[in-house]
């Protein structure tokens, strides 16, 4: 045992001193920013960083505000490499930084904002690998960090055996549930389906496959089957914050009205609270009370207006009251109400293929003006939507019997059965076609789709688990002190918005010892001299040139404060 323990301890102390050393090198290297030669800076992050929103992303990125600030101060030309990668989550953002890193002449100023997809964006995120694989193995490593944590020794190895082991069944588990999420926000929910059922045959405990399925599930209107696989996720230990709601939109879906009241009712995080009054407002219309209904959806509606921000629930709101405009047989004010969720959503990047029941409900009130070639066009946008795909071509179907013949009739009922079977509009339907030629036409209107829309909710993940994100910071903090590169992190401007990554960013930037900025108070003062947030961020909340401006003076200003000669 001695032996051993002298050649653990010689190599502790030999990892120490080579990591004085580095750091030693760190702070001689970044402490100024002048110099000779070119500044070279690098940008890493999302799509907040890559410029979606600027008018030319190329010049007016906030790293590109930046870079012009330090020219001036050092009379130094400045270099901008933009690393970003729209919808990279933290770990790939720092994982690029690693790879890039050893390609060329290191950085000498490192810009890095993530994390907001870290918790939005399921197909991003790398949190459910944090919490899933072996009971005994992942008991034990925590056992182990304890006391070993902070032994360079420890580390190493670590590293070492997770390089070199070969995949276990968890392992190869979480990559196909991180294929899953990748497909669902890509619109692909059978493709996500096959991923999380092989994930959850490899690793049976698995919560988070089993969420995938239930998710996939609702993206398609499967909504009995969805209700299995989300609680079969409670019960491995998976819910975020959007599950609860999830099962309330297939209760109703279902027709457990109580149930799914019952959940609308309920506290619900901030940004998912008005996505429970817009549950609570569908119960409505379902018990038959229209006017109730079109109440609760205005309200939400006014509520967007009120704060000029017409994004998050504002599409789903404006969808509810087209269809309880036209329970109460006004289609006027139901065609604006669709007109308006699809523009807002088109905005938001939601339509068509996460609002398709907006389109259905516009095709059925074109339809009764006689407006068919117009309605099936709407139909077939619709189909985008996956969740909306079978009742769009049942409905079609309807009018293709009537219009065309009872074979494109026919033709578009298979297509409905096969992603949702059993729908009541397909079925009744199918009885009519019963026995008629082909060529024949049926003379009975199309009866009105029962809409089940699936609202596409982004707190899948808790926003306030920041465990990745920090652990990112921290990897990208040592990569940019073993090349001398000055790191400075920041978060996201828009005041209100994920103060869960500020939190994370500023701890992680004291105790590494590195610049945070925090563009919000500007942003804020900002938007109260303008009067409206209209010139400072785009429709989806991704900054304008002038947002971005605002927030990259923010980051050379500090830079500035701290000297930059």
């Amino acid at each position: 045992m001695l032996v051993p323990a002298l050649l653990f301890g010689v190599a502790e102390v030999g990892l120490r001193i080579a990591g004085a050393a580095i750091a030693a090198r760190h702070r001689a290297r970044t402490a100024t920013l002048a110099g000779d030669g070119d500044l070279r800076i690098w940008a890493l992050g999302d799509s907040y960083t890559y410029g979606v929103g600027a008018q030319d992303p190329a010049h007016d990125t906030w790293p590109m505000v930046v870079a012009r600030a330090l020219e001036e101060r050092t009379g130094r030309t400045a270099q901008v490499r933009n690393l970003a990668t729209p919808g990279a989550n933290s770990t790939g953002i720092v994982d690029r930084f690693e790879s890039e890193v050893l390609s060329g002449p290191p950085p000498h100023l490192v810009l890095l904002l993530a994390g907001v997809n870290n918790s939005r964006w399921l197909g991003q995120s790398g949190q459910f690998c944090l919490e899933e694989g072996p009971q005994a193995v992942a008991q034990l490593g925590q056992t182990l960090a304890g006391p070993l944590g902070d032994l360079r020794t420890y580390a190493v190895l670590r590293h070492a055996v997770l390089a070199l082991r070969p995949p276990r069944d968890s392992d190869r588990a979480c990559t196909l549930v991180a294929s899953g999420f990748q497909h669902l926000d890509e619109g692909h929910p059978d493709r996500a389906d096959a991923d999380f059922q092989q994930a959850a045959d490899l690793n049976p405990r698995s919560g988070w496959a089993a969420l995938g399925q239930g998710i996939a599930d609702l993206r398609v209107g499967r909504h009995a089957e969805a209700l299995v696989h989300l609680s079969r996720a409670e019960e491995l230990g998976v819910a975020p914050p959007a599950m609860a709601l999830a099962r309330g939109f297939s209760l109703r879906a279902t027709g457990a009205l109580d149930d799914a009241d019952a959940i609308s009712g309920r506290p619900h995080p901030g940004d998912l609270q008005p996505f429970a009054r817009i549950l609570a407002a569908w119960v409505r219309l379902d018990r038959g009370d229209p006017a109730g209904a079109a109440a609760g959806f205005a309200a939400v509606i006014a509520e967007g207006d009120r704060e000029g921000a017409p994004g998050g629930p504002m599409p789903w709101a404006l969808d509810g009251l087209g269809w309880a405009a036209l329970e109460q047989g006004d289609p006027v004010a139901a065609e604006a109400a669709f007109d308006r969720s699809i523009t807002v959503g088109a905005g938001l990047h939601l339509t068509p293929h996460l609002l398709g029941w907006s389109h259905i409900g516009r095709a059925v009130v074109r339809a009764e003006q006689g407006l068919v070639p117009e309605a099936l066009a709407d139909l077939e946008i619709a189909g985008r939507d996956s969740a909306a795909v079978a009742a769009a071509q049942a409905y079609a179907a309807w009018l293709l019997a009537r219009h065309r013949s009872a074979r494109d009739a026919r033709a578009a009922l298979l297509r409905s059965a096969a992603v949702t079977p059993g729908l009541a509009i397909a079925d009744a339907l199918a009885a009519r076609l019963q026995g008629l030629p082909d060529e024949a036409r049926i003379d009975a209107p199309a009866p009105h789709p029962v809409p089940r829309p699936t609202i596409a909710v982004q707190q899948w993940l808790d926003p306030g688990d920041t465990r990745l994100v920090e652990a990112d910071l921290r990897r990208a903090a040592r990569i940019a002190a073993s090349v001398g590169a000055r790191l400075v992190l920041t978060t996201y401007p828009q005041p209100r918005a994920h103060p869960e990554l500020a939190r994370a960013a500023r701890s992680v930037a004291a105790d590494v010892h590195v610049l945070f900025v925090d563009p919000r108070p500007r942003f804020q003062e900002e938007r109260d001299r303008l009067g409206s947030w209209d010139e400072l961020l785009i429709a989806d909340g991704h900054p304008t040139t002038l947002g971005y401006d605002v927030l990259g003076r923010s980051v050379a200003d500090a830079l500035g404060a701290l000297g930059t000669r």
